[in-house]
């Protein structure tokens, strides 16, 4: 009796040291892939994203958020139905009328250009839980034009960008919060906002460009100069056409905002033989 409990004892601390293995490995490749989609890589972000959903011993809460990461990157590289089928698999993982599950399906009526229906379940969603920072995101991305002008009131998206930016607190949701401070006339919370993430990821050419658009329509010579020089060493050919369309003592920027159907494009789905490998 007491070698079976013995037994059974050591069998549990083990699957407990798997689980808890599995969890933390998993975590830290999705935090890499979440540093990698910051930078604007979503090709390495993808292969960190999927190896981290495919450990056994994590829980389906963690599985789902790896999912949607999978899905959210396959959406930047253009794979749309392997977006589509990942958020799927997120959202089969959860009960019906949860918020994930909400979440998830609304995201595959965005896919396909059914924003009013996405509007139903993300309503929901938000009632079940507006804390969190998916339904925020993915409303206020409607409300600034992403799936159609017919939606475009950024006076209502920026209540959803400001609480995504604030429960989530990473650089994506920062510069779309940054982009619609612009568009309400908020210019200096605007330019604070890309300064910091110029200061964060210097190479990553869009925050450059937003401030020289942004500091070219104040007319603010000095700051335009310093960053002009700065993607002048980056990117030439970006220089000369940008250098094009700054216009002084304007309010006219419009970032490219998705507003015709995403392409269909027949995509493979990742296995493990066609990630790349792994430090």
């Amino acid at each position: 009796m007491t070698k079976s409990l013995l037994i059974c004892l050591f069998a549990l601390i083990l699957l407990s040291s798997c689980y808890y293995s599995d969890k933390e490995e998993a975590k830290k490749l999705n935090s890499l892939g979440l540093w990698y989609i910051d930078n604007g890589d979503a090709i390495k972000a993808l292969a960190f994203f999927i190896k981290a959903s495919q450990f056994k011993n994590i829980s389906n809460s963690d599985r789902t958020f790896y999912f949607e990461n999978v899905a959210n990157a396959y959406i930047k590289t253009q794979l749309i139905d392997s977006a589509r089928y990942f958020y799927f698999k997120a959202a089969s993982l959860n009960s019906r009328h949860s918020y994930y599950y909400l979440t998830n399906i609304a995201q595959i009526y965005l896919i396909d250009r059914k924003v009013d229906s996405a509007l139903n379940y993300l309503e929901e969603a938000l009632d079940t839980d507006s804390s969190k920072p998916i339904v925020n995101n993915l409303l206020g991305l409607i409300y600034m034009g992403s799936y159609g002008h017919d939606y475009y009131n950024p006076e209502k998206a920026i209540i959803y960008n400001r609480k995504t930016s604030f429960f989530s607190n990473d650089a994506s949701s920062k510069f779309v919060l940054a982009q619609n401070e612009y568009l309400i006339n908020n210019v200096a919370e605007s330019l604070k906002i890309l300064y910091e993430l110029h200061d964060e990821v210097p190479d990553y050419e869009p925050y450059l460009v937003s401030l020289i658009l942004i500091e070219g329509e104040r007319n603010n010579l000095i700051e335009l100069e310093k960053l002009l020089l700065e993607l002048r060493g980056r990117n030439i050919g970006k220089f000369n056409q940008i250098k094009e369309q700054i216009k002084p003592g304007e309010h006219k920027i419009r970032w490219k905002f998705k507003t015709a159907p995403l392409p269909h494009v027949k995509s493979v789905f990742c296995t493990d033989s066609l990630l790349p490998r792994l430090l």
